[in-house]
């Protein structure tokens, strides 16, 4: 099993949210970040979530600031604000 700043080497290889099964909470200035070192002769990855949940887009459009001349409002609608799940 590994951890939040961990390196994956090994097929098989198990991650648990830090506060499982609470909700991962970091601070601002956080993220998990998991690092996958695959083997040489692999050319593809499996990823198998048994529990993957995060808070949804923004469902509003907002306007903070005025847009400028001619543009429409600022439109948050269906952007993850608070929440995200990247794979590079």
């Amino acid at each position: 099993m590994t951890r939040c700043g961990g390196i994956v080497t090994q097929n098989g290889t198990a991650f648990q949210s830090p506060e499982y099964p609470s909700k991962y909470n970091p601070n601002e200035a956080s993220i998990c970040q998991i690092r996958v070192r695959r083997q040489t002769n692999v050319c593809q990855l499996k990823l198998n979530f048994i529990n993957f949940e995060i808070d949804g887009p923004v469902g509003v459009t907002t306007s903070a600031t005025p847009p400028a001349a001619g543009a429409g409002p600022n439109n948050d609608a269906g952007t993850c604000k608070t929440d995200s799940l990247a794979i590079a």
